[in-house]
């Protein structure tokens, strides 16, 4: 694994670890674990995850990219945000309650995404 697939891959699951698994009680998650059949991932969590990947690795996720071959695990994740050319940037991670923050102050507009991008997310 190359230097910067690491670093996106740590990224990836500090994210997933700190702002999805946790609220749903998950401690650990394994980079190989089904992040849908273990209950961390859900279509409100695709949101986030998306939001999430776009800005922190400057990529466009389209929405036929949104399918549970891309994001069932840490590692298809990782895999395919390097495909995508994805660089991590160059500044400290995401510090969890920022991203806490942004959400809550725009909950309406994160909820009309959800309902917009319903089918979107039906994959899961």
């Amino acid at each position: 694994m190359s230097e910067r697939n690491g670093e996106i891959g740590s990224r990836i699951r500090a994210f997933v670890r700190d702002e999805l698994a946790t609220q749903k009680g998950v401690p650990e998650v394994g980079e190989e674990e089904s992040l849908v059949e273990s209950g961390i991932l859900d279509s409100l969590g695709v949101v986030r995850l998306v939001l999430y990947l776009e800005e922190e690795f400057g990529i466009r996720i389209e929405d036929n990219e949104v399918t549970a071959e891309n994001f069932r695990t840490v590692r298809s994740i990782e895999q395919f945000v390097s495909d995508k050319g994805g660089m991590p940037r160059f500044r400290e991670p995401v510090e969890p309650h920022k991203w806490r923050r942004t959400l809550q102050g725009c909950g309406w507009l994160l909820m009309s995404l959800v309902v917009e991008n319903y089918e979107r997310c039906a994959c899961f």
